[in-house]
């Protein structure tokens, strides 16, 4: 008996709801990793910490992840295997490159910066931080193709199963709460997880790598057709995000640091599952052909992403305060609450601009994108960090993200009206909207 597929419309939803729970999953395992760190170890060593995460972010200016392209091509390619396997042996043939880059980028900003800091294993902490981020990377360039491949689920499933791997490992902090120790973890954690990622791409995917002279021009291709300029623009609102710490240390003391590191790492709990559910649209976008039903689909798309995003915001006003000295202690200063809830407020903003991005990267020019709006913006908004950092300090620079994504939401909108112009319909959800998302659930899969 032949068995009736599932519509486009269910795979595409069922794909993004399997991957925000593995964002959630993510997100928990790194809060309740966080919370470990904040409960056993120093205000000196959070800090070590919140002052590394916030160099990290210099590294993935050399993480281009062409792999990206999936969300666009994977469609073209998916139906033969040896155009698809070429393609991705194309791509991780350059992570393994960029790879070798990162470590040499970490190892100077390890000689040149944070030796100079006078902070005792900061530097061994950065190598392990950097190795815990490649293995990230692996582990994030293997769930995109899960993904563009609509096998979110058994991704999801796995990254269920490591977390309680990944999390029963920081418990070995009970017995030996130090910075040396955690950086140690970070590394063993990083090998154990690639091995096991490789093992089951290997398996689900049946991929077998086919190098010829051609994999090279297709590498070519993705980079300059999409790759790095995507990448350019992702750089542009991950620095933004995550650059405050490294900022911050420039001009205040290892206490307001710490508390600034606890309210960033918490309200990185508003931030990605955007990012990621605006993943779904470019994938339904790159199945769709039809003007009108997609310009009812980013409608869609906006609509949900703005009630997710405002019920974020709305749960952080209510019981943001008490979460935070649930986590991180009763004692917790409530400096470290007010600075929570101003960068909540600049990331609810932000986070209203990602499903325009994912119109941006399947319909416009990237590099034009990265040179009118991504570019300034990170000029502009490195700019307006330094001065809120150093005239205000912490509460200067939170209050500087609500600017900056401000700022770079305005410019994104400009953009789209611009060069991809769509009607916006303001119901919550229209007639149209509801009729195509009947479709999508009901249409059998042409493909």
């Amino acid at each position: 008996m032949n068995m009736k597929k599932p519509s486009l419309g269910k795979r595409v939803f069922s794909n993004t709801f399997f991957l925000l729970a593995d964002q959630v999953i993510l997100k928990a395992s790194t809060i309740v990793s966080f919370i470990i760190l904040v409960r056993l170890l120093s205000h000196v060593d959070i800090a070590a910490v919140g002052i590394c995460s916030g160099y990290l972010v210099l590294l993935t200016y050399l993480d281009i992840s062409p792999i990206r392209v999936l969300l666009r091509d994977y469609a073209r390619v998916s139906s033969d295997r040896v155009k698809r396997d070429e393609l991705l042996t194309a791509l991780f043939s350059f992570w393994f490159v960029q790879t070798a880059g990162i470590i040499i980028l970490c190892l100077v900003i390890n000689y040149f910066v944070l030796v100079k800091t006078g902070i005792s294993g900061i530097t061994f902490l950065f190598i392990a931080i950097t190795i815990d981020y490649l293995a990230l990377t692996f582990k994030g360039w293997i769930k995109m193709v899960f993904y563009a491949d609509f096998k979110q689920l058994a991704a999801t499933s796995f990254s269920f199963f490591v977390m309680f791997i990944r999390l029963g490992s920081f418990c070995l902090l009970f017995l030996l709460p130090t910075l040396l120790a955690y950086s140690w973890i970070l590394i063993f954690l990083a090998i154990g997880e690639c091995l096991m990622w490789g093992i089951l791409f290997l398996q689900k995917i049946h991929f077998k790598p086919i190098i010829r002279f051609e994999t090279i021009n297709i590498l070519k291709n993705s980079l300059t057709d999409y790759g790095l300029w995507d990448h350019g623009n992702k750089v542009v609102v991950n620095t933004l995000f995550t650059i405050d710490t490294a900022i911050l240390s420039w001009f205040s003391g290892m206490r307001e640091i710490s508390y600034y590191a606890i309210a960033l790492r918490f309200t990185s709990l508003f931030f990605n599952f955007s990012a990621f559910f605006s993943n779904g649209l470019q994938i339904a976008l790159s199945n769709i052909t039809e003007k009108e039903k997609i310009d009812e689909v980013i409608n869609t798309f906006i609509k949900i992403n703005f009630l997710v995003s405002f019920a974020q915001l709305i749960f952080m006003l209510l019981l943001g305060n008490w979460c935070l000295h649930f986590l991180f202690g009763a004692d917790l200063d409530k400096e470290v609450t007010l600075y929570a809830t101003i960068i909540t407020v600049g990331i609810t903003i932000m986070n209203l601009g990602f499903p325009l991005i994912s119109v941006i990267n399947t319909f416009c020019v990237l590099k034009r994108a990265f040179i009118s709006v991504f570019l300034p913006g990170l000029i502009i908004g490195m700019s307006i960090y330094v001065g809120c950092a150093y005239y205000w300090g912490a509460i200067g620079m939170a209050w500087g993200n609500v600017v900056v994504y401000s700022m770079l939401l305005i410019g994104i909108i400009i953009f789209i009206r611009k060069y991809y112009p769509f009607h916006f319909n303001g119901k919550i959800i229209s007639p149209r909207e509801k009729l195509l998302l009947r479709e999508l659930f009901s249409l059998n899969e042409t493909k």
